[in-house]
């Protein structure tokens, strides 16, 4: 018959060999979930930075265009013979508008904001200037744009476009900034020594 400290001593290893295989189940089960919220917290932060980074691409794509655009309109100097430029497609700036609310940081959200509104105000500038044009045709309501003359509308036509591009240039900047943190004139550059 077997001594009665063997058998304690058997039932005390196979009592803690069970209880340290359901602690190491219990822990490795809480282990395996937190690894797993976090890989999938990571992929979600992939998928959102890659939507981010098209949505960006589009932005400063519209953005360039329009810049263009405004300074193929009425520009200061006028070489002669710039072919105009379509206007973004309505529908494709509206789905960016909603894109850019979407996946775009507050900073890039508010720049393109304002960026919108210095949109329109150069538009409207655009607007003065052809009526005020049409007035040397006589089909001019003065009544429109009361204390303006041609000169101070073409002024504040470039003053709009001047407020335009450097609206541009914020959000370039931002975007920038976003998708590449590190700044490449501070960034480490490695030679090929050959």
């Amino acid at each position: 018959m077997a001594d009665w400290t063997t058998v304690a001593t058997t039932v005390g290893v196979a009592a803690l060999t069970g209880a340290t295989g359901i602690v190491a189940g219990v822990l490795g089960t809480r282990n395996a979930g937190t690894i797993a919220e976090k890989q999938r917290s990571h992929d979600f932060d992939l998928r959102r930075d890659e939507r981010r980074a098209g949505v960006y691409v589009d932005l400063l794509e519209v953005t360039a265009r329009t810049i263009v655009i405004a300074s193929r309109t009425y520009p200061v100097v006028d070489f002669g013979g710039l072919p105009s430029l379509p206007a973004p497609d309505e529908e494709r700036t509206t789905r960016l508008s909603a894109e850019v609310v979407a996946y775009g940081s507050e900073q890039v959200k508010l720049l393109t904001e304002e960026w919108a509104g210095k949109q329109a105000a150069f538009a409207n500038y655009v607007v003065m200037v052809r009526q005020m044009e049409s007035e040397r045709a006589g089909t001019f309501d003065k009544s429109d744009w009361s204390g303006e003359t041609h000169t101070t509308a073409r002024m504040k036509l470039n003053d709009a476009r001047a407020d335009l591009i450097g609206a541009t240039d914020a959000i370039r900047k931002q975007v920038s900034s976003e998708l590449n943190p590190v700044p490449v004139d501070t960034a480490v550059m490695v030679k090929s020594t050959k």
